[in-house]
């Protein structure tokens, strides 16, 4: 079975559990931005820390957060 996936999620949990509070998306989109990540990981990386954000963030450092993600990997978390 491919590990990768699941290895990709639990280190997005480690730069949201460890990276400093409402700051958490600088990390982790640079994370996401690997060229070592095909095009779907990166989409599949960008719309999982989206999704935590979302739950997460107040409201304006969400919508900071979203400016900063490629248009073509935001999905519809950041309409």
């Amino acid at each position: 079975k491919d590990l990768r996936e699941p290895c990709i999620v639990g280190i997005q949990v480690g730069i949201i559990v460890h990276a400093e509070p409402g700051r958490q998306h600088e990390r982790g989109f640079a994370f996401c931005s690997s060229a070592l990540f095909s095009e779907e990981e990166q989409k599949n990386c960008y719309q999982h820390m989206l999704f935590q954000f979302r739950q997460t963030y107040t409201s304006d450092n969400y919508t900071e957060a979203c400016t900063l993600v490629p248009e073509m990997y935001r999905g519809n978390l950041c309409s």
